[in-house]
């Protein structure tokens, strides 16, 4: 059985340090082989962040800095079901996820919606990968699969400091990206 979590963030900065802890805190919950999924939904100029486990986090909604684990349904998290391969994507050096997000807008005419990281722990090997969903002008979806070698807390950390971006009221979990 699957469980569906929302990260709700408490901070206006998402720093390395803090989802290493959430990497950790999740890693050890899970168990030895425990494995989860770390959703990235950029739609619009909306930016949601799940988790998906085998286990049920929700002993853990409170004990990590920067994040509330609040459970979610499965309807919240709705991947492309079709979509064509997609090659030759190439970070941003430095950057993180909406750098990349803003580098295929503006060079491609594509925009990031979702990147799904998938990740298993067996002691300390790591072992992951990613996918990250490309919407294309005409409404088509392609898929970049990379392999992970490390949790990518570096492309996970961004400040909403130095943005133009309004808050909701509903438990500061949705960012306005851009003013338009």
């Amino acid at each position: 059985m699957k469980y569906y979590f929302e990260l709700y963030i408490t901070t206006d900065t998402l720093t390395r340090e803090m989802w290493l802890r959430l990497y950790r805190a999740v890693g050890e919950y899970g168990g030895m082989l425990g494995r989860f999924e770390l959703i990235f939904s950029c739609s619009g100029n909306t930016v949601r962040f799940f988790v998906l486990s085998d286990k049920d986090l929700s002993a853990l909604s409170n004990n990590i800095d920067g994040f509330l684990i609040r459970r979610s349904s499965e309807t919240a998290v709705a991947l492309p079901a079709t979509f064509a391969k997609e090659r030759f994507v190439q970070f941003v050096s430095g950057g993180n996820l909406l750098d990349l997000k803003e580098k295929y807008a503006v060079s491609k005419s594509k925009d990031l919606e979702f990147a799904v990281m998938n990740i298993r722990a067996v002691g300390s090997q790591f072992f992951g990968q990613m996918s990250l969903y490309f919407k294309k002008a005409d409404g088509q979806y392609g898929r970049a699969d990379k392999m992970l070698t490390a949790f990518p807390a570096g492309l996970l950390a961004v400040s909403f400091e130095g943005m133009s971006c309004a808050l909701s009221t509903t438990r500061r979990r949705y960012y306005r990206l851009y003013p338009w």
